[in-house]
């Protein structure tokens, strides 16, 4: 397998992974590499707070996206010091999601009290 290519969190994005809109940079980022079967290293080196949300869309969709079996190959992580756990619950969360959307869906919807559109 080539090296992979280090795309650096805080480069994109700064010391706080809060925002969607910042993860969905990071996703856009690097989800065409996965496609192309070129292995990526997630380097969080000098960040600071990351929140769940941000790895939900930044690392989680790729769910939607390929198989989990590339994504486990291709993607790796760097300079988590203290949220690998979190990081770990984010893929597995994902991971659950993604095989069953529409019934995660309803039920958030049925939750909420949000009626469905016909």
């Amino acid at each position: 397998m080539t090296n992979p290519i280090e795309v650096r969190i805080h480069d994109l994005v700064g010391p706080i992974c809060a925002s969607t809109t910042d993860a969905q940079s990071v996703f856009d980022r690097i989800s065409p590499l996965l496609e192309d079967d070129k292995p990526v290293v997630l380097v969080f080196d000098r960040v600071e707070t990351i929140i769940p949300a941000f790895l939900n869309v930044a690392v989680g969709q790729l769910f939607g996206t390929m198989p989990e079996e590339k994504i486990r190959t291709l993607l790796s992580v760097s300079g988590l010091v203290n949220d690998e756990e979190l990081f770990k619950i984010a893929m597995e969360n994902a991971k659950r999601y993604y095989e069953r959307p529409a019934d995660y869906d309803r039920a958030w919807r049925e939750e909420a009290g949000i009626e469905e559109s016909r």
